[in-house]
C-alpha cells in the first residue's frame, strides 16, 4: 500500500497474537531516508535505519477465548479483515479487526467423536477461500466451510501433526507434516486415504511448504 508522507516509500501490515488472543496489528513503513539518531518510540528504528513498524490496531478476544490457549492465527484471503483463530479445545474462533458481527464465531470438531486436541495450523484453500482445513496435534485434518460450524470431512495424518498446506497449482492436493513423515492427498485419487507417505528421516519436521512450480516438491 501506497503512503501519501513524502519520507515514506511504502508499507505494509503484519499481525501477531499472544496466547490470551490479543491480536496487534503493525503498519511497517520504509522512510526514503534513515533517521541518524534512530527512535525509542519506533520498533525496528535503530540508528539509520530506513523501516519502523507501528502499531495500528489491537483487538481482544478475551471474551471468546475464555479459558482457551490460543495456538495459531490465519487471515481469510479474499476477506482480510476477517480472522480465525486455533485454540487449545480443537475450535477455531472467528473474529473481525472492526468488531463487525461473524457467523460462525466458533468452528468446531471437539464434538467430532470427541476430538479435543490443539489446533496447530489453519490453511484455507489458495483456489477457494470459502474452505480451509484444520490441523490438530493428534494426527487430525478437518476441512470446513466458511459458512458452517461444523467439519465437512476429516482426515488423520497417523501421526502428531505439525504442519499443513494446500498446494498452490493443485486444488485437490494437500499435505501434513505428521512427526517425521510427509503424508499427502490427492481428492481425485482418493477423497479419504492418503495417496503417498513419505519418510522425512529421523529428526522431526515442524513445517514445510510446497513449490508452487513443483506440486510435488516440498521444502
Amino acid at each position: 500500500n501506497s503512503n501519501s508522507n513524502s519520507d515514506a516509500l511504502a508499507s505494509f501490515q503484519v499481525a501477531s497474537i499472544d496466547v490470551d488472543g490479543v491480536l496487534n496489528v503493525w503498519t511497517v513503513v520504509e522512510l526514503s531516508k534513515g533517521e541518524s539518531s534512530g527512535s525509542v518510540l519506533d520498533l525496528g528504528l535503530a540508528p539509520g535505519a530506513r523501516v519502523k513498524a507501528v502499531l495500528s490496531a489491537s483487538v481482544s478476544l478475551e471474551q471468546k477465548a475464555a479459558g482457551l490457549r490460543v495456538t495459531c492465527l490465519a487471515f481469510n484471503p479474499t476477506s482480510p479483515s476477517d480472522f480465525y483463530v486455533g485454540t487449545s479445545s480443537a475450535c477455531v474462533l472467528h473474529a473481525s479487526r472492526f468488531g463487525r458481527a461473524t457467523s460462525p464465531r466458533r468452528y468446531s470438531a471437539e464434538n467430532y467423536d470427541n476430538v479435543t486436541s490443539d489446533c496447530v495450523a489453519i490453511e484455507f484453500s489458495p483456489f477457494d477461500s470459502e474452505h480451509f482445513l484444520v490441523g490438530l496435534d493428534m494426527g487430525d485434518v478437518f476441512l470446513f466451510k466458511t459458512s458452517l460450524s461444523r467439519p465437512l470431512v476429516r482426515w488423520s495424518a497417523g501421526a502428531s501433526l505439525s504442519h499443513i498446506a494446500w498446494s498452490s497449482v493443485r486444488p485437490c492436493v494437500f499435505l501434513a507434516v505428521a512427526a517425521t513423515s510427509l503424508v499427502i492427498w490427492d481428492l481425485c485419487e482418493s477423497d479419504t486415504d492418503p495417496v503417498l507417505t513419505e519418510a522425512l528421516g529421523a529428526r522431526r519436521t515442524s513445517g514445510g511448504e510446497l513449490k508452487p512450480t513443483l506440486p510435488t516438491a516440498f521444502a
